[in-house]
């Protein structure tokens, strides 16, 4: 697919058919902080989930490890409220702006991204835990 495929504009429940889902029906998606631009964390969402997540307004995954939709922050409280869904010009990846009502990662960090990896220092993880770590992992 490439940006003449995708339409300048049709409804969401249209666009749904414009995307490029993989094989196994799923989409990877990328979430960002809405005031920082800091990336939170990288997941797939399936059609249900982004369905879901563009109704409820609140950042929903497809977990390849439980095989079901999971809305972030259910468990822990740490919830990520939609702000736009952002579609890639080959329309075969999706980014989510959010605004996190806390730490993303199940580490207790901000952000799923907290490791550096260099030729000089190695994996380094330079970003300190915000509260105590969940149990609201989904793979």
């Amino acid at each position: 697919m490439s940006n003449k495929d995708l339409p300048m504009q049709t409804s969401w429940e249209e666009a749904f058919d414009t995307l490029l889902w993989g094989a196994d029906g799923l989409m990877p998606v990328t979430t960002v902080q809405v005031d920082t631009g800091t990336v939170l964390m990288s997941a797939w969402v399936s059609r249900a989930a982004l369905r879901k997540t563009l109704e409820i307004n609140k950042a929903v995954y497809w977990s390849r490890s439980r095989q079901e939709l999971w809305v972030k922050g259910e468990t822990s409280g740490n919830v990520q409220h939609l702000c736009e869904v952002r579609v890639d010009c080959d329309g075969d990846a999706l980014l989510y702006i959010v605004d996190a009502a806390g730490p993303t990662c199940h580490t207790g960090r901000q952000s799923c991204f907290s490791w550096k990896l260099s030729p000089d220092t190695g994996l380094v993880c330079d970003r300190k835990i915000e509260e105590q770590p969940s149990q609201d992992h989904h793979a």
